[in-house]
């Protein structure tokens, strides 16, 4: 123990060769930690020699409670479910840029899981990175615990995009056409969620963000909707309502036109009739009376374009993602600025909104040709 220029003193701590300091204002109290230090790098050791991947996940997925979203902790748990059936009964110690790329060769040739079945399917090149990304989390964990000397995944780099596979954003997410969106709405008429579509398509809103408004939340005084929470999940994957939203950009106010109000107004109307006995807060409720959430939207769109299917008028699998992208590409075609357009959707970062919704499609790009053409 010594005794620093600053006043403090210090003790440096060595167990098999890993050396650390514990600092203090008295020798009482660097005596005190350095004996706490030294049983946790001892125990580190210990565990080292015998700790599988799956005992160490729960170690880890503990500490993160408090430091991430519910959702979050639950897409960790999903995620990890996929790495235990490869990684599960390793020893963290075992872990070596090898294993690690063995276990993504096994990810590629898993087949997704529905209702505990296997599909036939792969999972995208994206989950799987998602996957390793998880895996690289834990064992960095592992590493500044002493309990391997350093992360195996560091710098190993991320699968590419097979050739048949496409972004959400050019498949699923993708803006409707007007032809699209004339029909969607032709044979969405009817649909429980109609008014729901509806309110996406005129708002921009995310699926979640609208299914957790409330009437107080449509100003009709300042022509404004107040958007400040979310139909999220918990770590268990039960609905719940989230005082946040997605993003820090999230909580925002939304400007609307006067017909908004007829749409809200027709959506009060229904909840009398079809849930009269109803006591609830909010004014896109599920049929149950209870928050919606944003995978009911997702179906009962799914049943509109099977509907456009069956009389022969084909469009692409779509999500309810995709109302929000085409509010939001028509707004840009339309010459809303980016940054007006950023805040309107909620983006913490105006990249996104560049990327997503003020990309130039074809036909755009060669009007503009020919306004500029001299020949």
């Amino acid at each position: 123990m010594k005794k620093r220029k600053d006043g403090r003193y210090e003790k440096v701590v060595t167990v098999n060769g890993v050396r650390k300091s514990v600092y203090g204002k008295t020798m009482r109290e660097v005596r005190e930690k350095s004996e706490k230090l030294r049983k946790k790098m001892e125990q580190g050791l210990k565990m080292s020699d015998t700790v599988t991947l799956d005992e160490y996940f729960e170690i880890w997925y503990e500490r993160q409670r408090g430091t991430v979203k519910d959702a979050t902790m639950y897409g960790y748990r999903t995620r990890y479910a996929r790495l235990s059936r490869h990684a599960g009964s390793i020893k963290v110690r075992d872990f070596t840029p090898a294993v690690c790329s063995q276990i993504q060769d096994k990810l590629k040739t898993d087949s997704k899981f529905y209702k505990g079945k296997e599909t036939g399917r792969p999972y995208s090149t994206g989950s799987i990175n998602a996957t390793m990304q998880l895996l690289s989390m834990i064992l960095k964990e592992a590493a500044r615990e002493r309990i391997i000397l350093e992360n195996p995944l560091t710098g190993q780099r991320t699968l590419r995009m097979r050739d048949e596979e496409h972004q959400a954003r050019d498949t699923i997410h993708a803006p409707l056409s007007d032809d699209e969106l004339a029909s969607f709405l032709k044979y969405a008429e009817g649909s429980y969620y109609e008014h729901f579509f509806r309110f996406m398509l005129a708002t921009g809103m995310r699926a979640g963000e609208v299914a957790a408004l409330t009437p107080s939340d449509i100003d009709t005084d300042k022509f404004v909707v107040h958007v400040h929470r979310t139909i999220t999940r918990d770590e268990h994957n039960h609905v719940t309502l989230s005082e946040a939203p997605k993003t820090s950009a999230g909580r925002r106010d939304i400007p609307f036109t006067p017909e908004l109000i007829t749409l809200v107004n027709a959506q009060k109307e229904q909840n009398r009739k079809m849930l009269p006995d109803s006591t609830s807060i909010f004014l896109f409720p599920a049929k149950s009376g209870g928050a919606a959430r944003p995978n009911n939207v997702d179906s009962a769109m799914a049943v509109v374009l099977r509907k456009m299917s069956s009389d022969g008028i084909s469009i692409s699998r779509r999500t309810s993602h995709a109302l929000r992208a085409t509010r939001a590409t028509r707004w840009a075609k339309a010459g809303v600025r980016p940054e007006v357009l950023r805040k309107l959707m909620g983006h913490t970062s105006i990249q996104v909104t560049y990327t997503y919704y003020v990309g130039v499609d074809n036909e755009t790009a060669a009007q503009e040709i020919r306004k500029a053409s001299f020949i």
